[in-house]
């Protein structure tokens, strides 16, 4: 909760170097959540009220960077932030061909962040397989 106004890109912070990527198929999907936690086995439109695809296409991540560093995405699609809502955020995307991942930076803490984050390892399922006690660092550009 807190987010209030349009959004127009989101950042994810590196955890590592980064290597030049391509990511195909990459999107975003952003939407409200009643949920306090997330469940492995529970679709991830169950997670989502109003889900809206702000972003559809292609994503690349030039070679350079530092881990810390952030990645913006300027959204094809903003979305209105409501600061009385819990957000959701849906990341897709083929995987890249590099041997080193450029992977995203968050923690984890199983009293703060308790099934706050779930995945796949696919780009098929609907359905997390996985469930975690963390939070990625996500920041938000209005």
């Amino acid at each position: 909760t807190g987010l209030n106004g349009r959004i127009t890109r989101i950042g994810f912070r590196l955890k590592n170097d980064s290597v030049a990527e391509t990511y195909q198929n990459f999107s975003i999907v952003v939407g409200y959540t009643a949920n306090t936690l997330l469940g492995s086995g529970v679709p991830f439109a169950s997670n989502m009220d109003s889900p809206v695809t702000v972003f559809s296409g292609t994503a690349t991540v030039p070679a350079g960077l530092k881990a810390g560093d952030w990645i913006d995405i300027p959204l094809t699609t903003s979305f209105t932030g409501d600061p009385t809502k819990n957000l959701a955020v849906y990341i897709k995307s083929d995987q890249g061909t590099a041997s080193q991942l450029n992977t995203m930076r968050g923690e984890g803490d199983a009293t703060r962040f308790a099934s706050l984050s779930s995945f796949v390892v696919d780009t098929i399922s609907t359905t997390p397989s996985n469930v975690t006690n963390s939070i990625m660092d996500i920041r938000f550009g209005y």
